[in-house]
């Protein structure tokens, strides 16, 4: 009987060790490497705001950009062909605002189309943003966990960048813990970052006391990217343009 106890403890005691050197292993693997990217600051990252979509007006002008139109931001902004990139994959308009009496720039606006954070995250590719992600099964692990968007993914980072696993932690959880820091540090800016709901779905990144404003907006798997930036301390762009400029964005579909 004495000797049955034994067997059993040290059977107990392999398989206590093996488990450890099994989560000892994944932690390891799935460790996230914050030297390739910047540490995220979520410092103030949990404002939000609700935009309610005006009607489309006949007497604004709109400018068509893929599947958006928005409304002119006045005369007085130029398109900068040069800095401009038309034929691409993902185009970018830029819009310049010059100050005439110094000649120099006051504002600059700029429109672009990309991939959203979540279609990204979830590509059947390997390498996105330059990192590997160990051939782990993205799609199945964000479904798994409930992720549809890109505020489900930009939700968690907040909620979850402090947390770390355990061994005690799931495979799953593990990985998901790899793959969402890695994006974090590696595709997002240093940044405060707001919350976009209402009629529309996405985030918002204020950058160097209200230097930089830059609105992503997810519309039928695409991310539509607007810019504002203030040059020479102008203070052109202020929340309240920007929310208005999102309050009149028209949708084809």
């Amino acid at each position: 009987m004495k000797k049955k106890i034994i067997i059993g403890f040290i059977c107990l005691l392999i398989l206590i060790l093996g488990y450890l050197c099994y989560k000892g292993f994944l932690l390891f693997n799935y460790r996230v490497d914050l030297s390739s990217g910047l540490k995220v600051e979520l410092k103030n990252s949990t404002e939000t705001i609700t935009i309610k979509l005006n009607s489309y007006d006949k007497n604004n002008e709109y400018i068509e950009f893929g599947d958006v139109a928005y409304k002119n931001l006045g005369n007085d902004f130029v398109y900068s062909e040069e800095k401009s990139i038309i034929n691409s994959a993902y185009p970018l308009y830029v819009y310049c605002l010059t100050n005439k009496n110094t000649n120099e720039l006051d504002a600059v606006f700029k429109v672009s189309k990309t991939d959203s954070a979540y279609e990204l995250l979830s590509a059947d590719v390997v390498t996105s943003f330059g990192s590997d992600f160990k051939n782990i099964d993205k799609k199945a692990l964000l479904k798994k966990y409930d992720f549809n968007n890109d505020y489900d993914v930009y939700k968690y980072i907040i909620n979850n960048y402090d947390k770390n696993p355990s061994i005690f932690s799931s495979r799953d959880a593990i990985e998901l813990n790899y793959l969402i820091k890695t994006f974090a540090n590696t595709a997002m800016p240093t940044a405060n970052i707001t919350f976009i709901t209402g009629d529309l779905s996405g985030i918002m990144y204020t950058v160097n006391n209200n230097i930089v404003y830059e609105v992503h907006l997810t519309h039928n798997k695409n991310n539509y990217v607007f810019s504002f930036f203030n040059q020479n301390n102008s203070n052109y762009f202020d929340l309240e343009y920007v929310k208005e400029f999102m309050n009149n964005i028209q949708f084809k579909n």
